[in-house]
């Protein structure tokens, strides 16, 4: 069996337990665009988890608590829809309708 828990003779006796837990991440960026199109391209190419940043540094650990296994699975995402628009000085104009 597999584990990072150190013991030593005085642990003998004692069990390892482990847990797995699935967590909900909720990732909302915004990007800026032309279109619709251009923006949901912009937001798959740019945009989304850096996965390699998905790892043991996420978790708490002490000596009796290691982590076996950290991962992050896509599950679904909501429709892209515009926030506002720019304006010819720079501002965003709220709710702006395509």
């Amino acid at each position: 069996m597999k584990t990072n828990i150190m013991t030593t003779s005085e642990d003998k006796g004692k069990k390892i337990y482990r847990q797995k837990t699935y967590y909900t991440l909720v990732l909302e960026q915004d990007v800026m665009a032309d279109t619709k199109d251009e923006a949901d391209r912009k937001l798959g190419d740019e945009g989304g988890i850096d996965y390699h940043e998905i790892d043991l540094g996420i978790t708490h650990e002490s000596c009796n608590v290691t982590t076996h296994f950290v991962d992050a699975d896509y599950d679904h995402g909501e429709s892209i829809y515009c926030i506002g628009k720019v304006d010819e000085d720079g501002d965003v104009i709220d709710h702006y309708e395509e």
